[in-house]
């Protein structure tokens, strides 16, 4: 219940969120000072405008993705690869239950050509954050011996975790010992889970994936027209930085 109520609180100071709650508060506001209301308002659609276009998008997105370069090539001193969960759909129809996310797929795939022509051990880590589904970690394992053909004991799965902290703290007994350990995330994940993984005793190797294409390019009309595309990549970017500053307040990193 506790996770469920810091989510909630998250989801409301993210967008789309914080604007709806923004748009409400606007509109109380009027009822007693229908000027500053109107300008309260004025500002929540001036955010959900800027929110939801490519500048604002990159703008906010930009300085999370650029921290850590694409890894060129794994350094001889890596002891294993560790991919981290990133969602999933916990009941698929078509399938018959959980299956692994868009962002967990783009992640287990880079993880699987991250692991070809060596011998690292992959470990898997993620569980069930809201209790449905199947952990994430366990899906990950199964999509890497299933799909890319790995050995079964060349992957381990942890299948407890529920955020990023967790994820170092459950891994550490399943590493047993190593240290120096190739990290696969989202690129916008990666400050903040090389900060924690860091903080975690660990030396993490940067392997970030799934960049947004297009960003430094010169602009187009279009992207200045609000899609809901943009405004979820703000809302990803939003998330990371309060999530850092949780972080940081908790003193996990």
């Amino acid at each position: 219940m506790q996770l469920q109520i810091a989510k909630a609180a998250g989801y409301l100071a993210m967008p789309p969120g914080l604007l709806i709650l923004g748009g409400i508060a606007a509109l109380l506001l009027a009822r007693r000072a229908p000027r500053l209301g109107g300008w309260l308002g004025a500002a929540v659609l001036a955010l959900a405008y800027f929110l939801s276009i490519r500048p604002g998008a990159e703008l906010l997105l930009t300085p999370l993705e650029t921290r850590y370069e694409a890894l060129e090539r794994i350094p001889p001193t890596a002891e294993a690869i560790v991919v981290l969960g990133g969602g999933q759909i916990p009941d698929s129809p078509e399938y018959g239950g959980a299956v692994a996310g868009d962002a967990t797929l783009q992640r287990t795939r880079y993880a699987a050509q991250l692991a070809r022509g060596n011998g690292l051990p992959v470990f898997t880590t993620g569980g069930l954050p809201l209790g449905r589904g199947a952990p994430t970690g366990r899906l990950m394992a199964d999509i890497l011996v299933h799909d890319y053909g790995f050995p079964p004991g060349r992957i381990q799965a942890e299948t407890g975790s529920r955020n990023t902290r967790e994820h170092v703290t459950n891994l550490k007994a399943l590493l047993d010992g190593r240290e120096r350990v190739v990290l696969v995330t989202t690129a916008w994940h990666m400050p903040r889970s090389m900060a924690t993984f860091a903080a975690g005793d660990l030396d993490p190797v940067a392997a970030p994936t799934d960049f947004h294409e297009g960003f430094g390019e010169p602009y187009h009309w279009l992207d200045f027209l609000p899609t809901a595309g943009f405004l979820e990549m703000s809302g990803n970017a939003a998330h990371e930085y309060l999530g850092l500053l949780y972080y940081r307040v908790r003193g996990w990193v």
